[in-house]
């Protein structure tokens, strides 16, 4: 069996005045990476997951932490690992898109 690789984005929003705590807290998911924050709460994750289930379980377990709002799944992309390691040429592109 092959083994996967699901890559993953969320918008997550909590209260500002909680916002070092949610960031402690998220921070601490395996696979997870924070990318940008700003003032109102609002967080950019990423996050690298073996399954769909566990996607939903890291979200699950973000909106249980205390003083989040919404989290969104914004993007999601899985792929066999292998191919992950593939590298991609210039002849991998379509033609005239860079």
């Amino acid at each position: 069996m092959k083994r996967e690789c699901h890559i993953s984005s969320l918008v997550v929003h909590g209260r500002p005045e909680r916002r070092e705590a949610i960031l402690t807290a998220v921070e601490r998911l395996e696979g997870v990476e924070i990318h940008a924050v700003d003032e109102h709460g609002k967080v950019v994750v990423t996050m690298e997951t073996p399954d769909e289930s566990t996607i939903v379980s890291n979200i699950d377990h973000i909106n249980r932490i205390d003083g989040i709002l919404s989290t969104v799944l914004v993007y999601h992309h899985s792929e066999d690992e292998d191919a992950l390691e593939e590298e991609i040429t210039d002849e991998d592109y379509a033609p005239g898109f860079r």
